[in-house]
């Protein structure tokens, strides 16, 4: 059972990196903290391509996507 199963029927996509992500916490950290960035990435892009509000900026560099 994993704590992300609410993402698998909407978000296939970030779901499949989150659970593997969550596996790999313990026996590899830095595995880990690649997916779940990954899952981030996914998840922001999804959040400007589907929210009317946000303005994707100039730069679509992570960092400068979740601090606009």
């Amino acid at each position: 059972m994993s704590n992300f199963n609410f993402l698998h029927n909407e978000f296939p996509e970030i779901w499949k990196e989150a659970v593997e992500a969550e596996k790999y916490a313990i026996v590899a950290p830095k595995y880990c903290v690649v997916l779940c960035r990954s899952a981030m990435e996914k998840t922001v892009h999804w959040l400007y391509a589907n929210d009317e509000d946000l303005e994707e900026p100039y730069d679509t560099k992570i960092s400068s996507l979740i601090h606009e």
